[in-house]
């Protein structure tokens, strides 16, 4: 992946949230600055409570600076770490949307590609993005000044230890150079391996009710657990780099501590070295240790979150169905011209040079046994998939060069399983009709004759539904699809063996409604019976 794109993709992030990053970032700094001669004031402390000249003033004067400064610190380690968690959880929320926008306007084409489970995964995933403010992450960078202020401060101490002390900075980078490319390429394995075993258990609960049926219980966890146990290894031998690296670390910081304390106690015995002169040396040092293994530890902080954004960035990549797109004000005309599909390139042809013309007002019957390729003409229409071969054209337009979400804002669709969600019956008409109200409701259920309907209810409109609409029948649930599907004045309505499952007095409720006219635009019924409406006016055998 091109830098420029990560760098690009977060700077969008990051410009959004400027206000929340840019305080953090200068109250951090400001915390980094004002505490750095917090060390040099306690070895003075320690100097003249050693010297003879020790006073209870200037023993009070030193106490209040150091009172002072850790105050100071703590409401401005409180202000970064307020910005920056505000900035990260904006983040994550803007940029799990805009990934949902992305997979929702992708053609359907291109998401079968991709597994359910492993796209949740990786929409999951992209909270880790915002780990970059991670004040603890953003510390390291800050570290710098750290660095820079402990070394002359050490200077000034003594020259001969601070020159010495500096020898851990080689040590380190070539401790950091021979372990980074372990670490990075076993996180990358351990974070792909994740996210196909989260995806294979996210598939599993989407089909748990088949997987009962066919008594595979024990095969699928099986199956899950042979997966986890590689990702366990590998985590393992992770692991097992990562706490070997930082005691390495550790090893070499102590052979540093070490060997400072056995050469300042040489000086101190030789008076070329104050008690308080060490104190502020180590303090010192022990501020320049961590700071130095935080800017070697970057790389290896960073990969796993550049791994992300790369797979984030293959996402934002998948093209949008809609943009510059046409729109239409009506459906007038749909007119197949010798269509041809199949679902991929090995499946066999669904549709063979299919011919079919719909006017405006047609009501149209579409019939066929299972398989026949009823409802894939409904998934052609919606523009869900496009066709394999010849074409479809919507008002003289092919249908490839519309905007899909303008044309299924036109389109009422009520299928063989209805999706109910938890709320009142009411909340669940008008869902997703973002410019109907309930006088829109009120007006349909009247036209349609259906007042009486509802009164069996316990709340009438107002009954709460719980969630996948339990509580209600499959007739009810019909009777709610069909309503939805009128709502917003749709130009055609589209019934997918909608009522190949109900009982007769429902299926016969809602062809009245559909016989007298209440509806005057475009019906299209699948149906893979040989039952005869007298309201349809063309039938298309497949």
């Amino acid at each position: 992946m091109i830098k420029s794109e990560r760098i690009n993709f977060l700077k969008k992030y990051m410009v959004r949230n400027k206000k929340n990053i840019v305080i953090g970032l200068l109250s951090m700094i400001l915390f980094s600055l004002i505490t750095s001669p917090l060390s040099w004031i306690i070895g003075r402390t320690v100097d003249m409570l050693s010297s003879t000249n020790r006073s209870y003033v200037q023993l009070l004067q030193f106490i209040l600076v150091i009172l002072s400064i850790h105050v100071i610190s703590i409401l401005l380690s409180y202000i970064y770490q307020i910005c920056f968690s505000k900035a990260q959880q904006r983040i994550n929320k803007e940029l799990k949307v805009d990934l949902l926008e992305i997979v929702f306007n992708a053609p359907m084409s291109i998401l079968e590609k991709f597994d359910k489970g492993y796209l949740v995964s990786r929409i999951d995933e992209s909270q880790q993005i915002s780990s970059l403010l991670n004040p603890v992450n953003l510390s390291s960078v800050i570290g710098i000044f750290n660095i820079f202020f402990s070394f002359i401060i050490m200077f000034t101490v003594n020259s001969k230890l601070a020159l010495m002390s500096m020898l851990i900075v080689p040590i380190c980078f070539v401790i950091s150079v021979k372990s980074t490319n372990k670490i990075q390429s076993g996180a990358t394995e351990i974070q792909e391996a994740s996210g196909k075993v989260s995806g294979n258990i996210f598939e599993d609960f989407n089909r748990i009710e088949n997987i009962k049926i066919l008594n595979i219980q024990n095969t699928r966890v099986s199956n899950i657990m042979n997966k986890m146990d590689k990702l366990l290894k590998k985590t393992i031998r992770q692991t097992r780099y990562l706490i070997s690296y930082l005691q390495l670390f550790s090893l070499t910081n102590s052979f540093i501590t070490v060997l400072i304390l056995g050469v300042s106690g040489v000086f101190i015995i030789r008076n070329e070295m104050t008690i308080g002169g060490y104190t502020t040396f180590s303090l010192y040092l022990s501020q320049m240790l961590p700071a130095i293994q935080g800017l070697s530890n970057i790389s290896i902080t960073l990969k796993p979150t550049i791994v992300i954004i790369d797979r984030v960035l293959e996402l934002f990549s998948l093209p949008n169905e809609n943009i510059g797109m046409k729109k239409i004000e009506t459906i007038d005309t749909i007119c197949f011209s010798n269509v041809s599909f199949k679902y991929s390139d090995q499946s066999q042809l669904f549709l063979n040079r299919l011919n079919l013309s719909i006017q405006s007002g047609d009501k149209v019957l579409i019939r066929g046994k299972n398989g026949a390729g009823k409802s894939t003409i409904l998934k052609l229409i919606l523009g869900i998939y496009n066709v394999t071969g010849g074409e479809i054209k919507i008002n003289g337009m092919l249908s490839t060069e519309l905007d899909k979400i303008n044309l299924r804002s036109k389109i009422g669709m009520v299928s063989q399983n209805i999706e109910l969600y938890k709320g009142t019956i009411l909340d669940n008409i008008l869902y997703g009709c973002e410019t109907s109200s309930e006088e829109n409701v009120f007006t349909i259920i009247e036209k349609c004759n259906l007042k009486n309907y509802f009164e069996n209810f316990p709340e009438k409109l107002n009954t709460e539904l719980s969630d996948l609409g339990n509580g209600v029948s499959g007739g009810q649930a019909q009777v709610i699809a069909f309503l939805r599907a009128l709502i917003g004045e749709k130009e055609l309505l589209i019934f997918d063996e909608a009522t190949s499952n109900v009982d007769l007095r429902t299926r016969q409720l809602i062809f009245d409604v559909l016989e007298k006219n209440y509806f005057s635009k475009t019906v299209l019924i699948v149906s893979h019976s040989d039952e005869k409406l007298s309201f349809v006016n063309k039938v298309v055998q497949l």
